[in-house]
Order: structure tokens, then sequence, then C-alpha cells
């Protein structure tokens, strides 16, 4: 049986009716919202994985738990849906606040109000009633899982890595700027390689061995073996000459956009394709809400695309632009058809509209 993915179960909730609920009580953009939402499940996750690790987290995990409102173990989306405006924030009835320090919450709202540009008290309100709705997942998988406030203490520890590793890029420099790098130091970290992977040392150290290796006069008749070889030498490039230069630049090309073992190209490439499949499969509305979270992961994919692609040359980034471009097109015509389908339109279009932004600034390079 495979093991439960905590940042998926608690998206699940992160239905179109829900976004378009906070949406509305938040008098936000629904693309906003969308994104802050999104981001906010790992964040949250994340720090709620950083407060079980320390001594008696165990403990104030269970505190919470008991916090939580029924509805929200029972149905964290109707939950999500019916919370009025005057629910959001409010620290008397918040179940995080046992679990999360007053600063950790200052924080955390502060880095997904940075990161979605909804301000910090919108965030505040965000988080008032995702951070219950994210309990009563947990509750649920505790229940349904036979665990204790310590076997779900552990369940949140053992995927410190994959929960810090679903949240965005510029949600993670967020909250890394606001003091909350406890809750991503199990973030798999994806710096800047050297030119081919490779240091000036290596080829100085083998220069250096070069020349102090003594020097031996060569017998008279290795310059015959030598003016035969470079003769060779030279027709074999006269022959292949006009082959080697239409295949050098489509090599260079390829291991150009590598960035820390990543091939952007091919990052891009899968994700378009996985991208078309999914749009192909949306018929009608139910397969277009069945179809939300694949969007959303693509979301996470580009812009985890973007992030890496900083690293690039002007001339990298112009390749890579080069390849979504190629791609764009069918993209934009699956798009197209699904928001003029009655229903299905509506339900896509926050995913849809987030998914061209990132296409739009990839292109652009």
């Amino acid at each position: 049986m495979p093991a439960t993915n905590l940042v998926e179960l608690c998206r699940q909730f992160l239905t179109p009716d829900t976004i378009g609920a906070m949406s509305s009580n938040l008098h936000l953009d629904p693309h906003a919202v969308e994104a802050a939402a999104d981001g906010a499940v790992p964040a949250l996750l994340a720090s709620l994985g950083a407060a079980v690790g320390r001594p008696g987290g165990d403990r104030q995990l269970a505190d919470a738990m008991a916090q939580v409102p029924q509805v929200a173990m029972d149905d964290p989306a109707r939950y999500v849906e019916r919370a009025e405006e005057g629910a959001f924030g409010d620290n008397g009835s918040n179940p995080l606040s046992g679990l999360l320090s007053s600063r950790t919450q200052e924080s955390l709202a502060h880095a997904i109000g940075q990161y979605a540009h909804i301000g910090d008290g919108e965030s505040k309100k965000l988080l008032g009633v995702i951070g219950p709705a994210v309990l009563g997942v947990l509750g649920r998988q505790r229940l349904s899982s036979g665990l204790d406030a310590i076997g779900l203490a552990d369940l949140l520890s053992s995927q410190r890595r994959k929960i810090a590793g679903a949240i965005p890029p510029g949600l993670a420099q967020e909250m890394n700027a606001s003091g909350l790098g406890d809750a991503l130091k199990d973030r798999p970290r994806t710096g800047p390689v050297g030119v081919a992977g490779h240091t000036a040392e290596p080829r100085t150290a083998r220069v250096s061995t070069a020349k102090a290796a003594p020097a031996r006069r060569p017998n008279a008749w290795m310059y015959w073996l030598l003016g035969l070889a470079v003769l060779a030498a030279i027709a074999f490039w006269a022959i292949g000459n006009s082959v080697n230069r239409e295949v050098t630049p489509a090599a260079v090309e390829s291991g150009a956009l590598l960035v820390g073992g990543v091939n952007l190209g091919d990052e891009v490439s899968d994700t378009m394709s996985t991208l078309r499949t999914t749009l192909g499969g949306v018929t009608d509305e139910a397969a277009a809400r069945a179809a939300v979270p694949d969007l959303r992961e693509a979301t996470t994919q580009l812009e985890n695309v973007g992030a890496l692609a900083q690293q690039l040359s002007p001339d990298e980034r112009r390749q890579l632009a080069a390849v979504v471009s190629s791609s764009t097109p069918a993209i934009e015509r699956e798009f197209e058809r699904i928001l003029a389908m009655p229903g299905a339109g509506d339900v896509m279009r926050p995913s849809i509209e987030g998914i061209r932004t990132r296409l739009e600034s990839l292109a652009s390079a």
C-alpha cells in the first residue's frame, strides 16, 4: 500500500468551490487566493512538522487536534466553504495557537502575503480557516490509520522532505526571509553548477602533471607515424566536417539547459506532454473538477523551472523560451476548447490562467 502523501491529501479540499468561497469572503481575486492557498498547505504542514519535532511537540499536536471544529474533521472542504469572514484569523478559537507561536504565525502570514501579493491581513484570515482544515485532514488520517498523537507526529516528521519540496520556490524564499528556515531545512536543494560540472582545479592538476613528466626523445620512426596520423586526421575532418557542424550545436544546446543536475528542457517537455494529456481528457464539468489537481501540479512544476531558469545565461534562457514557445500553441488550443465548454470553463479558468502566466514568463526570455 503506497504511503500517504499528506500534501496531496490536504490539497484535496482546495476545490474550485472552496477557492471561490474564500475569494468571496476575502474580496480577493480567485487567482491570488488559489496561489496563496496552494502554497499555504505545504507551508503549514512544514511548520507543523518543525513544531512536533521539538520536545513536547506530540502533546501540543494532540491538544491542537482536540480544538479542531468537528465540521473540519468531518468535511474539511465544507468547513472552508462555510467559514464566515469573522471566523478568519480569530485567535481565540484558533487551534494552531497552541502549536505555532504567535511569531511563527505572523511570519508565515507575512511570507504567504508577500508571495501571493494579498497582504498580511488577508493572509492571516486565509490561514485562520485553512489551518483548522489542515488539522482536520490530519485528524481524519489519524483515525483511519489508527494512530495516536505520537504516531501522527512521526508521520509528519517522516514526510518533512517531501512536504518542504512541495512549497513553491517563491514562497520558500519568502519563508526563509521571514525567519522560518527551520521549516525548510529538509527542502531539496538545487544550487548552481559550474560549466559542464567541472572546476578549474582538476584541469590545472592535469596540466601540472604533464609538465612534471620527464621528456624523452622520440625515435625517428615515430615522426613518420605522426605525419601519417596528421594526414589521416585531415582527411577525416574534410569528410565529416559538415556532419560535425550540424551535430555539435544540438549537443551543446541539450547540455546547456542543465541546472543542478536538472535538464530544464526535458522538465518543460514532460510537463507540457502531461498537461496535453490531462486537458485532452476534459469533456465535461466532472472531468474538469477531476483535472484541477493535475493542473495545480503542472503549475508548481513550471514555477520550479522558472526558479531554476534564473541560473541560466541569457542565451540559455532564450533556448528554454524556444522550447516553451514551440509547445504552447497546442496547449492554448486545449485551453480555448475547455474555456468555451459550459461548466468546465468556469471550474478550470483559475488554474488555466495560472499556467498561462507561468508559460508567458518562461517564453519571454
